[in-house]
C-alpha cells in the first residue's frame, strides 16, 4: 500500500486494474492525494518490494515517480477471521477484536459500526436495570452470520478484481463486456446492490420465524424516508430515523393505529424511552386528525420509493428497537399484548436504578 500526495487523476475517480502480472487499485484520499494498492505475487517478498525500484515500477503506469511525494509506502497481509465467541461473560468483542476482513468491500469499519450499534442499546438498559443481563447473548445470535456473510462477500471481490492468471482476466472482462448490453444488471454490480441485506434471521425479535405475511419488514432494518412534522408545514424535512428519538418507537401508518396509539396505558410506555408515531404519505395526509392525536407525533413522508416496504406494514403497529431494526408488527387490537410480550423479552422491565 503506497500512500501519495499531489493525485494527478483530475477526476478523482478509483479504479482496480486487473493485471495478472500486477493487481492494483487506485482510490482518492483525503487532501488531494491518492492510495495505490499492489497485490504482492507468490514470489515476491515484502522487503523486496519496499525498495524504491519496486516502488517507482509499480507507480509507472499511474504517475512518474517522485520520492518527495511518497507519504508512506507499507506491506499489509489481510485476514478472512471472525472470533471463536464474540461474548463470554461480561466481556464482548467488538469490530476489529471480533473479525477481520479484507478491505475490497469496505465494509471493515462499518461491520464494527455495526456491532456496537447492535450492542450498545442493550448494555444501557441492563446498566439502567431496565432489562436482564440475558438480552446480551442476542449480540453473538444476531451478529455471527452478518459479521461472516461480509467477510466472505469482501474475499470474492477481492479475487473478482484481482486476477492472477490471464484466465481469469479474460473471464472477468467478458462479463464486464456483456454487461454493458444490460444496464440493470451492469448497475446491480457496480452500486453492489448484491450486498448482504441487513436483517437479521435470529435474536431479540418478536415472531421472526413465523412472519404474517411476504414482505414482513419484521427483522430487517427500517427504511428512512424523507419526513416533515404534518403539524408544521414549515417545518423543515428530516429523515424518519432523526425523529424517533434514541430509544423504541411505535410506527403506525392509519387512523385506528393512531388511535390506539394514543389511548395505550401500557406501564412499558412510562417505563422506557419509546416515541409514538404516525407515518403517512401521499394523500392519506388528508385522513390524519392533527388535533386529538397527542402524544403521536404525525409526520408526512416525500419519498414514496423508500416507503414502499414500510407499506407492507400500513394496517399495522410496528415496534422497532433502538437500533432501527424492525422488532415486531402486530394488528392494532393487538398491541397491548405485543407490549406484554416486549415487556417479558426484555425480563419483566423492573425499573430503572438509582
Amino acid at each position: 500500500v503506497l500512500d501519495a500526495l499531489d493525485d494527478p487523476a483530475v477526476d478523482q475517480q478509483g479504479g482496480s486494474f486487473c493485471d495478472p502480472d500486477g493487481p492494483a487499485v487506485s482510490i482518492a484520499s483525503p487532501g488531494g492525494g491518492r492510495r495505490y494498492e499492489f497485490m504482492l505475487l507468490e514470489d515476491e517478498l515484502a522487503a523486496d518490494a519496499l525498495q524504491a525500484a519496486s516502488l517507482a515500477r509499480r507507480l509507472q503506469p499511474f504517475r512518474a515517480w517522485d520520492p518527495a511525494s511518497i507519504v508512506r509506502a507499507t506491506v499489509y497481509t489481510f485476514h478472512a477471521r471472525i472470533a471463536e465467541r464474540l461474548a463470554d461473560g461480561r466481556v464482548f468483542l467488538l469490530g476489529d477484536a471480533a473479525h477481520l476482513t479484507p478491505p475490497f468491500a469496505g465494509q471493515g469499519m462499518n461491520a464494527g459500526l455495526r456491532d456496537a450499534h447492535n450492542l450498545g442499546w442493550k448494555i444501557a438498559l441492563v446498566c439502567r436495570g431496565l432489562a436482564d443481563p440475558a438480552i446480551l447473548d442476542s449480540y453473538e445470535q444476531e451478529r455471527r452470520e452478518p459479521i461472516w456473510a461480509m467477510i466472505q462477500l469482501a474475499v470474492a471481490m477481492g479475487e473478482f478484481v484481482m486476477p492472477t492468471t490471464t484466465v481469469q482476466r479474460a473471464l472477468k472482462d467478458s462479463l464486464m463486456t456483456a454487461l454493458e448490453r444490460f444496464p440493470k444488471a451492469r448497475d446491480y454490480l457496480f452500486q453492489m446492490r448484491f450486498k448482504p441485506r441487513p436483517r437479521y434471521e435470529r435474536g431479540l425479535f418478536i415472531d421472526l420465524d413465523a412472519p404474517e405475511f411476504t414482505g414482513s419488514l419484521v427483522g430487517e432494518m427500517l427504511p428512512q424516508p424523507w419526513v416533515r412534522d404534518l403539524r408544521d408545514p414549515q417545518s423543515g424535512r428530516a429523515r424518519l430515523d432523526d425523529t424517533l428519538g434514541a430509544g423504541f418507537a411505535l410506527i403506525a401508518q392509519d387512523p385506528d393505529g393512531v388511535a390506539r396509539l394514543t389511548a395505550c396505558r401500557h406501564p412499558l410506555l412510562s417505563a422506557l424511552p419509546m416515541t409514538r408515531c404516525c407515518v403517512v404519505c401521499g394523500r392519506e395526509a388528508g385522513r390524519m386528525t392533527r388535533t386529538d392525536s397527542e402524544p403521536v407525533a404525525l409526520r408526512h413522508a416525500e419519498d414514496p420509493a423508500t416507503m414502499r416496504a414500510i407499506r407492507a406494514h400500513r394496517d399495522q403497529i410496528m415496534l422497532v428497537r433502538p437500533d432501527r431494526y424492525v422488532m415486531a408488527a402486530c394488528w392494532p387490537e393487538s398491541l397491548e399484548p405485543m407490549l406484554d410480550r416486549l415487556t417479558a423479552l426484555l425480563g419483566g422491565v423492573p425499573g430503572p436504578q438509582s
